[in-house]
């Protein structure tokens, strides 16, 4: 286990371990995403029939390893994350890809050393380990994983949008080259996505789902800040979005979008979990009136409370209502006094996440209307 603290940890956020990570995250917790992705990469045929199983980020070196079922098959999704990063080489012996090129680059390694038996089985053990409960014990074999013409892999070779504007190039994107496989039989097994079109029209259906599952229309953000200007603090913020949300007087132009969610606010003195709600711009919504102010407080504390979301706070059991001073921003925050290493926190955040979606989904009309409306 990673004995880096949470700062540390998280110094490779703006990496592409970040995104990996939270590709991963969207596949295993959204089936709508489940479902977009596999469309954007497999046939009409396949995909209708594909069963998601799970995503691994970070194994073997995969930076995104998604399984699903076919009829009867297993079969894997080996995408390279190349967001930031350019195609690296690596110095190999013929024993572990079958090759006698002394340099391969990633996308030819990646896909040459599934001929090596020993790493199959390696690679075989671990995916079973990692996903015992959605399949039987070992029922992936090192055959599986055979790679071969017909293999029941797919290679998405993951690029920014931007570097694929000019489409002669795509295929100039990696560093294959044909006949590097002893018989020369594969070409190119390596399939360019842009970062757009894998994940950002995936996410759109996650926001179609969510919207359905509720009255009012709700998108959802994530944000990462390094530089809160608290005390040099930093924060993670995770949100729905509420449109055409009718602020209280004071208000400052073209601002109607509120936000409901979590915070995790960390500076060297403390750590702190907020359960907020705010316009998504706060700091154009004034509320200047103290007597306004003291209505609104009061609304929203209402609104922010266990009547309303029982399944969060009676986990994150906050001990104070902060209220607006000025502006629309008021939480319930609860102070973090223990958590051992990022993944501890990784998890409650997670988990915070889950209970506020499930209550969000428990709120009838007439309470959302009360609230966004008047």
């Amino acid at each position: 286990m990673s004995h880096k603290n949470f700062i540390s940890a998280l110094s490779s956020y703006n990496k592409e371990l970040f995104h990996s990570k939270a590709i991963t995250w969207l596949l295993n917790q959204f089936p709508e995403f489940q479902k977009a992705f596999l469309k954007s990469i497999l046939d009409k045929d396949e995909y209708i029939k594909a069963t998601f199983i799970e995503a691994l980020s970070e194994i073997r070196q995969i930076d995104i390893l998604v399984v699903y079922k076919l009829d009867d098959k297993y079969k894997f999704i080996h995408i390279e994350n190349k967001i930031k990063a350019s195609e690296s080489f690596k110095k190999t012996k013929e024993k572990e890809t079958g090759s006698k090129e002394k340099i391969l680059s990633q996308t030819e390694y990646y896909f040459l050393r599934l001929n090596n038996k020993e790493f199959r089985k390696d690679l075989a053990e671990e995916i079973n380990n990692k996903i015992k409960n959605k399949i039987e014990p070992h029922d992936i074999s090192e055959l599986d994983l055979k790679t071969d013409p017909e293999c029941n892999w797919d290679f998405i070779f993951l690029k920014p949008s931007h570097s694929l504007k000019n489409k002669s190039r795509i295929n100039s994107l990696n560093s294959w080259r044909q006949g590097v496989w002893e018989d020369g039989k594969v070409t190119n097994p390596w399939v360019t996505k842009s970062y757009k079109e894998l994940v950002i029209d995936s996410l759109a259906a996650v926001e179609e789902g969510i919207a359905s599952a509720n009255t009012l229309t709700l998108g959802f953000e994530a944000k990462f800040i390094t530089d809160t200007g608290n005390n040099g603090g930093f924060l993670i913020q995770a949100s729905y979005l509420i449109s055409d949300f009718k602020f209280t007087e004071n208000k400052g132009k073209n601002v109607s979008t509120a936000r409901i969610g979590l915070q995790y606010e960390h500076n060297s003195k403390s750590a702190k979990m907020k359960f907020c709600f705010a316009a998504n711009d706060y700091d154009k919504v004034k509320i200047s009136d103290k007597k306004n102010r003291e209505l609104y407080n009061k609304k929203v504390e209402g609104f922010l409370s266990i009547d309303n979301f029982e399944a969060l706070i009676s986990k994150l059991r906050p001990d104070k209502f902060n209220g607006s001073k000025g502006k629309t921003f008021c939480s319930r925050t609860n102070d973090i006094k223990k958590y051992k290493n990022f993944n501890d926190l990784h998890d409650m955040f997670e988990e915070y996440i889950k209970l506020l979606f499930e209550d969000l989904n428990k709120i009838n009309d007439k309470v959302w209307r009360e609230f966004s409306q008047s």
